[in-house]
């Protein structure tokens, strides 16, 4: 048996206005959830994609007037030599 309640009233009853909104929430809350993942799939693709074509167009425009790689004999002397004329790290003792 139910526990009455502390002043003794039934419980309240929805109309059937309210129950119908409540049906209607339930019924359209999954459809607004896939509209609004859709939207967020279609913008991290449109973001990854647009940060790959960046990528792509920076590093032929650089490759073009600079140049991505050094020389062989840069390389083995080190490139922290070679084009900053320093040392990354002191190992002398």
């Amino acid at each position: 048996m139910n526990a009455p309640l502390p002043n003794d009233q039934p419980p309240a009853r929805l109309d059937r206005a309210a129950l119908l909104k409540i049906y209607l929430v339930i019924a359209l809350l999954p459809l607004w959830f896939l509209s609004y993942q859709r939207s967020l799939i279609a913008c991290i693709t449109r973001t990854a994609n647009n940060s790959l074509q960046d990528r792509t167009t920076r590093g032929s425009a650089s490759d073009a007037t600079v140049g991505l790689r050094v020389d062989d004999e840069a390389e083995r002397l080190g490139l922290d030599l070679s084009e900053h004329d320093e040392n990354a790290y002191a190992l002398e003792a």
